[in-house]
């Protein structure tokens, strides 16, 4: 009989672990999430990005007819110097570029989970203003979904570079 109660023990334990094993993760956060994977300096004026990013309604990236107005970009890239002690954001955007604001392309999720996850590589072609008269950068990152639900915001380290 105790045999018996042990096996009907161990079965059910084993139940248990299978069935958590086997239970997906739930995701029911519409919001975006964003984590720094790592900056490389190519060169003195290059560099890339990477970002991951997790978004459980799968609906992270801009279709080709959607470009106007708030859905012109959905990542974006800001670029701060630190100037007599302070970050100091500068506006990339002044010169009638985009500066940094990016467009992810749309992307599907296959299968049944609507969640995306995955990385994203931005190449700056220049990572810190050369005319500037500071060395000091960070940058600031955060994704939009089509939701229009925006990401935490990311910060990188500070990078100095030579003069």
């Amino acid at each position: 009989m105790q045999i018996r109660s042990k096996l009907a023990f161990l079965v059910g334990l084993m139940a248990l672990v299978l069935a958590s094993a086997c239970r997906r993760d739930e995701c029911d956060q519409p919001v975006p999430e964003i984590d720094l994977v790592e900056f490389t300096q190519f060169s003195r004026d290059s560099a890339v990005l990477v970002i991951s990013f997790k978004d459980c309604d799968g609906d992270v990236g801009l279709p080709p007819e959607l470009k106007d107005g708030e859905f012109r970009h959905n990542l974006f890239v800001e670029y701060f110097e630190l100037q007599q002690g302070e970050w100091v954001r500068f506006d990339t955007t002044g010169t009638g570029a985009d500066g940094l604001y990016y467009r992810v392309p749309l992307i599907d999720p296959e299968g049944s989970s609507k969640t995306l996850e995955g990385d994203i590589s931005i190449k700056l072609g220049s990572y810190y203003n050369v005319f500037s008269p500071y060395d000091t950068v960070r940058y600031e990152i955060r994704l939009k979904d089509r939701s229009l639900n925006v990401s935490n915001v990311i910060t990188t380290q500070t990078y100095v570079f030579p003069r």
